[in-house]
């Protein structure tokens, strides 16, 4: 729809963690305007799609040395 208008979504890609969940928080899209003429957008214009996926939560383990930085080369998998 954006590009239709002659809009461009400013930036992309976004990311929304699961730590944006207040009760007032809202998730905005930037739109640039690419043409010389004025834009209307009405609610409930499609602007933008989200894709949904899952948040685990890691748990970190401090270690007093890292394994060597040499795993054999790109594209394996370690040793």
């Amino acid at each position: 729809m954006p590009l239709k208008r002659g809009l461009m979504v400013a930036n992309g890609v976004g990311v929304i963690d699961p730590d944006y969940s207040g009760p007032t928080d809202e998730i905005m899209i930037q739109v640039i305007n690419i043409t010389d003429q004025e834009v209307t957008i009405q609610h409930g214009d499609r602007l933008a799609q989200g894709i949904v996926l899952p948040a685990p939560r890691v748990d970190w383990e401090e270690v007093t040395q890292i394994r060597p930085a040499d795993r054999g080369g790109f594209g394996t998998t370690g040793k």
